[in-house]
C-alpha cells in the first residue's frame, strides 16, 4: 500500500498494515527509540473512550495479562488523535488460515491467555464486546510460538455504561442477550471466547451464517430456546420470535422473518449438540486424549450457556481441568500480581467490591489525559454514574479545571491569530516599500497617479 500523508512527526511509515470498521493501522518506527510500533488511526469518530481506557491499562500494566501494551496518543495534522500501540505480528485468524491445525495443548495456551486477558478487564468492570479471531494477535510466532494477547479496543465500554438494546460484537461472536435485547456485562466476551476456542478446536465457524437471524438460528438449533423468563424481557424478542396461541415462543421461519437463503445448512448434520463427542473425534482423531475430550466439552458447555449469569466466568475457567492439565503460560496469580504493580496506584477490586469504577483515583487520572477539548463530552457522559459524592466533587474540579483551560487555550490561540496577522501585514508593507524603492523614478511616480508632468504640476501647485 501506498504512503500515508498524515503520519505525525517523530515517526516513519513502514507500512499500511489492515483496516478495520473503526479505523486502520499503520506500521511505524518511532524515530526516538528506533522500534517498531502500530499508529491506530480512527476514521472520522471520537476515540475518546479507548484513549481513556487504555490509559488505565497502561497504569495497570495489564500487558502482562496478555492485553495490547499501549505507548502513547499523537496528534495527527489534521488535528484527530491516534493511538500508538507495540507492534504485533499477525491475527489468529490469518496465523489459522495459513498453518495446520493447533492441537489440544496449543488451543489449551491460547484459551488461557485470552481468560486471563478478560480476568483482568472483569474486575476492572471493562467489557471488550468485539472479541473474534481478528482481534486475538500474536506476538511472534517465531520467537514465541503462539504467543497472543487481546487487542482493538475500539468497541471497549466500562459495564456502567452498557445499555440494554445496544448493538455490539461481531455476528458470529454475538451472544444471545445482545440478539433478544437483554441488559449484558462481561459475560459476552465469555461467550465470545467459547466460539473462538470451539472454532480452533472444529477447524470451522461453530456459528457461521451472514445475517443475524442466520446466526440465532443455529444457536437455538444447537443450545435450544433460551429460558421463557429471558424471552419475556428482551427488547428484540418480536425481531426473531412470535407467540403461539398457548403463550410460549417459537422462532420465525425463513419466510416470516424474510430471509430466503442461508449458507448454514451443510454445517447443521456436523454438530447436533455438545454433549455428543462424536465431533472431537471426528476432527481431531489422536490428537486429543479421551479424558480431554471430555474436559473440553464440559469447558464448551459452561461458556455457551444461553443465561448468562449460570455462563461461568474468565476466573472460574482457570479451574477446569482442561485449563489447568498443562499451559504455556502463567497461572492466574500473575493477574493479580501485575494489577497491584504500580505502587502508587491504588490495587484493582475484585468484581464483588468494584461496585463503582469511577471511585478509583486511576480512571480519574485517565480522563485527565484526554485532550482537552474532548474532555468535557466524555465528563458530561460518565457523571450519571459518579455515584459517590468525594469522587463527584473530584470529577466536578477536575471538569472546571479543564474547562479554563480551554478558555486560556482559546485566548491564547486569539493572541497568537492576532500576532500572526499583523506579522503579515508588516511583511506586506516591507515587501511593498522594497518594490517601490527599487522601481525607476518615473515609473514610481506614474505608479502612483498619472504623469511625471502631472504629478511634477500637482506638487507645484500644493506648494504654491
Amino acid at each position: 500500500m501506498g504512503q500515508f500523508s498524515s503520519i505525525p512527526e517523530g515517526y516513519t511509515q513502514l507500512k499500511r498494515m489492515e483496516e478495520g470498521s473503526f479505523g486502520f493501522s499503520v506500521r511505524c518506527i518511532k524515530k526516538d527509540t528506533g522500534q517498531n510500533v502500530d499508529l491506530r488511526i480512527p476514521f472520522p469518530c471520537s476515540v475518546d473512550m479507548e484513549l481513556a481506557l487504555m490509559t488505565v491499562f497502561r497504569r495497570k500494566n495489564l500487558d502482562k495479562c496478555n492485553i495490547v501494551r499501549f505507548i502513547e496518543p499523537v496528534t495527527l495534522p489534521d488535528n484527530r488523535t491516534a493511538l500508538v500501540y507495540e507492534s504485533l505480528d499477525v491475527t489468529l485468524h490469518d496465523y489459522i488460515n495459513t498453518n495446520a491445525r493447533l492441537n489440544a495443548h496449543e488451543v489449551r495456551s491460547v484459551v488461557q491467555q485470552l481468560v486471563s486477558a478478560l480476568n483482568a478487564l472483569e474486575n476492572i468492570k471493562v467489557i471488550h464486546s468485539d472479541i473474534k479471531l481478528d482481534n486475538i494477535m500474536l506476538v511472534d510466532p517465531n520467537a514465541q510460538p503462539l504467543r497472543v494477547k487481546l487487542a482493538n479496543f475500539g468497541r471497549a465500554l466500562p459495564s456502567t455504561l452498557a445499555q440494554q438494546g445496544q448493538g455490539c460484537q461481531a455476528v458470529n461472536y454475538r451472544a444471545p442477550e445482545i440478539f433478544l435485547g437483554l441488559p449484558f456485562s462481561e459475560s459476552i466476551d465469555m461467550w465470545s471466547l467459547g466460539v473462538v476456542m470451539a472454532r480452533l478446536l472444529l477447524g470451522y465457524s461453530l456459528f457461521p451464517g451472514h445475517v443475524d437471524y442466520d446466526v440465532l438460528r443455529q444457536i437455538v438449533d444447537l443450545l435450544g430456546y433460551p429460558p421463557h423468563h429471558l424471552l419475556d424481557a428482551g427488547m428484540h424478542l418480536h425481531r426473531y420470535f412470535v407467540q403461539r396461541r398457548n403463550g410460549r415462543w417459537r422462532m420465525k421461519t425463513f419466510k416470516e422473518f424474510g430471509y430466503h437463503w442461508t449458507v448454514a445448512n451443510k454445517w447443521y448434520s456436523r454438530i447436533s449438540n455438545l454433549d455428543s463427542l462424536d465431533m472431537l473425534q471426528i476432527e481431531l482423531g489422536d490428537m486429543i486424549e479421551p479424558a480431554e475430550k471430555i474436559e473440553c466439552t464440559d469447558l464448551l458447555k459452561a461458556v455457551l450457556r444461553m443465561d448468562s449469569s449460570e455462563r461461568i466466568t474468565p476466573s472460574q475457567v482457570l479451574a477446569p481441568p482442561f485449563i489447568t492439565r498443562g499451559t504455556l503460560q502463567p497461572s492466574s496469580d500473575s493477574i493479580h500480581e501485575a494489577l497491584a504493580q504500580p505502587p502508587q496506584m491504588p490495587s484493582v477490586s475484585t468484581s464483588l467490591e468494584c461496585k463503582n469504577w469511577w471511585d478509583s483515583d486511576t480512571w480519574e487520572s485517565a480522563l485527565l489525559c484526554v485532550p482537552t477539548k474532548r474532555f468535557m463530552s466524555v465528563i458530561s457522559s460518565l457523571q450519571p454514574f459518579i455515584f459517590n459524592e468525594h469522587s463527584r466533587r473530584r470529577v466536578s474540579l477536575a471538569s472546571a479545571a479543564a474547562s479554563d483551560r480551554e478558555q486560556r487555550d482559546a485566548s491564547d490561540q486569539s493572541v497568537k491569530l492576532k500576532l500572526r496577522e499583523a506579522e503579515l501585514y508588516a511583511n506586506e508593507q516591507h515587501r511593498r516599500r522594497s518594490s517601490s524603492e527599487q522601481q525607476p523614478i518615473a515609473d514610481r511616480e506614474y505608479s502612483q497617479g498619472g504623469t511625471v508632468k502631472e504629478r511634477k504640476n500637482e506638487i507645484f501647485c500644493s506648494a504654491a
